[in-house]
């Protein structure tokens, strides 16, 4: 909610759409799509040229990681991902996400992949006070190996 708040601020020309299942029939009067994680089953018959994960993939366990790339690799479009994410971060439950473990292919095309300077620091409830997270954070662009479109060649 709060990310598809700022967007509708920052970029006032676009017009978002929280997707979920009683939305689904508006989705090409928009030209970006929010989904909360319960609704990601929805992505799969979307053509979509480029998925954006901020901060979100290392909330989840690998099952749910591996699902999301299941998703992307099936796009009926050829698609990017921005991936921006810790390179480690321990789950509640004790498991350890690592960036680098998520299930990438090596025919996908590496655009950029580097530590992530602007997202380092996020603000707290105090006004101009910023606090470092937890570790470092990494940010990469791919080019995704459609496995729809390998399976034909």
């Amino acid at each position: 909610f709060i990310d598809s708040y700022f967007f509708s601020l920052a970029f006032k020309k676009e017009i978002p759409l929280l997707l979920n299942n009683d939305n689904i029939n508006q989705i090409e009067q928009s030209s970006v799509i929010f989904l909360e994680a319960e609704n990601m089953h929805l992505l799969k018959n979307i053509d979509i040229n480029l998925f954006i994960s901020v901060a979100s993939m290392q909330e989840m366990n690998f099952s749910t990681i591996n699902n999301y790339f299941e998703i992307f690799r099936q796009n009926n479009s050829q698609s990017f991902f921005y991936c921006c994410n810790r390179v480690s971060k321990k789950l509640n439950d004790a498991t350890i996400i690592n960036f680098d473990d998520y299930p990438w292919n090596a025919n996908d095309k590496i655009i950029f992949e580097e530590d992530c300077e602007w997202y380092s620091k996020y603000p707290t409830y105090l006004p101009f006070y910023w606090k470092p997270f937890e570790g470092k954070v990494k940010h990469k662009l791919v080019k995704i190996v459609n496995l729809k479109n390998e399976l034909h060649k």
